[in-house]
């Protein structure tokens, strides 16, 4: 079992969440691993929703490989960014404003 407390601006939430499995680990290893995953679900999630990668198809050989390699670029880069608008309203304001998408891309 893990207890976890969030906390943003209106309010805080405590949960907790059950977990079966058969890894010999320390609490501590197993806090670790619990939140390395989710932060691999983070990633894909912001990708779906910014990229709309599982709509995403490709039909010659390596273009999907290829093209997710690329979103997650992209994407990165969008992350870096401190303006407080989601990855798709950049993604949206890169493709309008090639001054900002050279600030995304370090070029002046």
């Amino acid at each position: 079992m893990v207890e976890s407390a969030r906390e943003n601006k209106r309010k805080q939430t405590n949960e907790s969440r059950y977990y079966i499995s058969s890894l010999k680990s320390t609490a501590a290893q197993f806090a670790n691993d619990i939140r390395s995953h989710w932060e691999i679900e983070c990633m894909h999630w912001c990708l779906d929703v910014g990229f709309r990668e599982d709509r995403s198809i490709s039909k010659k050989a390596q273009t999907g490989e290829n093209m997710s390699i690329l979103r997650r670029i992209a994407f990165n880069l969008l992350k870096k960014d401190t303006t407080k608008i989601s990855i798709e309203n950049k993604r949206f304001a890169a493709a309008l404003d090639d001054s900002y998408l050279e600030c995304l891309l370090g070029l002046n």
